[in-house]
């Protein structure tokens, strides 16, 4: 993924936690490529994770995603990209 996903399995050496994994993005500036990249690492989440990792399926509908898994990163979100394109109803 052009080198914008960083994913690390954190352990500890007695067991004191359970392992957990962290993953940092970089996402592109660009709408046009920042959506198909967010498809890309969720597919990725899906398929790098191990048969042991707890994974939690949030609707029948929606992917299973590991359940400790911490993710970080720069988005590249920002408020004006919602508050220009919203069209419901405003509260008074």
């Amino acid at each position: 993924m052009d080198q914008r996903v960083i994913k690390c399995k954190v352990t500890h050496s007695q067991r004191t936690f359970d392992p957990f994994t962290i993953v940092t993005i970089y996402a592109p500036a660009q709408l046009a490529k920042r959506l198909p990249f967010f498809s890309r690492v969720i597919k990725m989440l899906i398929m790098c994770f191990s048969e042991n990792i707890p994974t939690v399926n949030l609707t029948s509908s929606n992917p299973i995603l590991p359940t400790r898994t911490i993710i970080t990163g720069d988005f590249d979100y920002t408020l004006r990209d919602v508050s220009t394109t919203f069209q419901g109803p405003r509260s008074k």
